[in-house]
């Protein structure tokens, strides 16, 4: 069988490499009365799967043959929720974890903070705003974290690093692009810090 393919056909993994590194989908595959698997005729199994991006399942496909994982920071923040799902017990998610801390970049951050804050792995969101937050995306975290429920304590102290550090960059956020797109609450909120710690002057 192909192991993988392009974008307009399916993700193939051989069914012995199913058996031995997902138990999810194998016992999918042992289960007759799943809607969402095929069996056919020349003995393949298909599993439709559409929670998840092709990447993603391309991802997955890969790490079950060669068990490395080798996509973008918010693909892996995506394979994080599929290992999640599929109670992988393989280091999947860990592999993930160690890839957004390590490929994500100034641009992908808000993303893999929004994806990490809604998956619950809020102390990988704290790591890596710490790593990556730069006067470019700190208005986009801003954002993120003001759309979160702010009961988790991580997202708090998320907000709380992003606003001492547009604290201490005011004046370049205050100019840059995305400031003039953040929401005028956000905006009233950063005066306030800003006045509270004594860097508005009337």
């Amino acid at each position: 069988a192909k192991k993988f393919d392009s974008p307009t056909f399916s993700v193939h993994v051989g069914l012995d490499t199913i058996k031995v590194r997902s138990q999810y989908l194998w016992r999918l595959l042992e289960s007759p009365c799943k809607g969402n698997v095929t069996r056919h005729e020349d003995g393949r199994h298909t599993v439709r799967i559409h929670k998840y991006s092709y990447e993603a399942l391309l991802a997955y496909g890969q790490y079950l043959h060669e068990d490395r994982v080798d996509c973008r920071p918010e693909v892996a923040v995506e394979l994080l929720e599929l290992a999640e799902e599929y109670v992988d017990s393989t280091g999947l998610a860990e592999k993930c974890a160690q890839l957004v801390r390590r490929a994500a970049t100034a641009g992908s951050l808000a993303q893999c903070v929004s994806s990490c804050l809604f998956l619950h792995r809020s102390a990988l969101a704290v790591e890596v705003t710490k790593l990556r937050l730069c006067v470019d995306n700190a208005c986009d975290i801003m954002q993120v974290v003001d759309a979160c429920d702010l009961n988790d304590p991580q997202a708090q102290y998320i907000q709380d690093i992003v606003m001492n550090f547009a604290a201490g960059n005011a004046t370049a956020i205050v100019k840059s692009e995305r400031f003039s797109s953040l929401d005028d609450t956000l905006k009233s909120r950063l005066f306030v810090k800003l006045a509270s710690m004594g860097l508005l002057k009337t």
